[in-house]
């Protein structure tokens, strides 16, 4: 993910991750190539192929530019990436609808390989009109419950905070013209 400042709103941003109580390696990661990046060595090494859930009725997520191939076989993957509950990613960049007990059925071939998943939300369920809606977060607690393991990212995750947060204030930023 690029952050599309320039030099100046980049230094401006980096200051206020200070101020705001991140700490100088948060600013330091954030800022050092006015990138947001993730150098963890468990990230480095899980590889480019992944099963993709994904949405389908809310819009399938595209992973397009992100480096990673979309398989639709376990045999071939490296990781899961859960972003959705209602589809399973192909490699076209669409999504075949599925049910959740499908992609349960996947992830017990998955678990069987110990392949791990990186969960991108982390969230089980979201109020939707008058229903609750399945979350990626169930999805990652069934896997755990196969015994796989999981990644879990999202809101409670720091960098996705730090992510908000410099979000924002590019944002006010460029509200401001500086």
């Amino acid at each position: 993910m690029g952050n599309s400042l320039i030099p100046e709103q980049l230094q401006h941003v980096c200051f206020h991750l200070l101020v705001l109580g991140f700490g100088e390696e948060a600013s330091k990661q954030w800022c050092k190539d006015g990138d947001y990046k993730r150098d963890d060595a468990w990230f480095a090494a899980l590889g480019k192929c992944c099963i993709h859930m994904t949405w389908s009725g809310r819009g399938a997520i595209s992973l397009e530019g992100l480096g990673l191939q979309v398989v639709e076989n376990v045999k071939d993957a490296d990781f899961i990436l859960a972003h959705g509950t209602e589809a399973l990613g192909n490699p076209s960049g669409d999504a075949i609808p599925m049910k959740l007990e499908e992609l349960e059925n996947i992830l017990e071939q998955c678990a069987a390989k110990h392949i791990p998943m990186v969960v991108a939300n982390p969230d089980f369920v979201t109020v939707e009109a008058r229903a609750l809606r399945v979350m990626p977060g169930t999805l990652a607690a069934k896997y755990e419950e196969l015994g796989g393991e999981v990644k879990w990212m999202g809101k409670p995750d720091k960098w996705e905070i730090l992510f908000i947060m410099t979000s924002r204030v590019q944002m006010q930023l460029q509200f401001n013209q500086f």
